[in-house]
């Protein structure tokens, strides 16, 4: 393992990290949310709504179909109420309904947001400061050492050759060793 192969495991470490973090906050958020729609008797509402919208729904298509034949109702081609009301057709629309137009401004999402992007910064920054810690030892054996140092575990070494990487220019060797005739 040469320390470009132990950089490049550490991004995909902070990949990994990071990946985690994501699913912590999303199950942070997933407990306010049910939390906050107990609160809110979302399922309660939606329900009335729903019903109310249902009624109302069916009494103006009874109105439209109570018209006689010269006279149209102009409500069924805009975005009236009856195009809303479609919006409501069902209990589970009613209440994807709801949930789209609800804005959570609670001081707990805040709070969990805030937290999230913070540990996301914080991810970031260290993995940064321990792959300049890395690229600055003299080789990759030490880079392993100092990694496992600080709690990296299961750092797969693999031996490779070592490699020159240092040639800056291109050299024909055969005008290094002109021998007398």
């Amino acid at each position: 393992m040469t320390k470009k192969d132990l950089i490049k495991w550490l991004e995909d470490e902070r990949e990994k990290t990071l990946k985690n973090a994501d699913k912590r906050y999303e199950k942070e958020m997933e407990a306010h949310t049910k939390e906050l729609y107990e609160k809110i008797q979302l399922d309660k509402h939606a329900a009335q709504i729903f019903k109310s919208c249902k009624q109302l729904y069916s009494d103006f298509n009874e109105f439209i179909d109570a018209l006689i034949p010269d006279v149209r109702f102009l409500g069924c081609y805009n975005r009236d109420l009856i195009s809303i009301l479609r919006h409501f057709s069902t209990l589970e629309s009613t209440k994807e309904e709801l949930i789209a137009n609800l804005l959570d401004y609670t001081e707990q999402h805040n709070r969990i947001f805030k937290r999230y992007n913070e540990l996301q910064k914080n991810i970031n920054k260290n993995y940064d400061n321990v792959i300049l810690n890395v690229k600055s030892i003299k080789n990759a054996k030490l880079g392993v050492q100092y990694l496992e140092s600080i709690g990296f575990k299961d750092i797969k070494m693999e031996e490779k050759e070592e490699e020159c990487t240092a040639v800056a220019c291109i050299v024909n060797t055969d005008f290094l060793f002109v021998k007398e005739d």
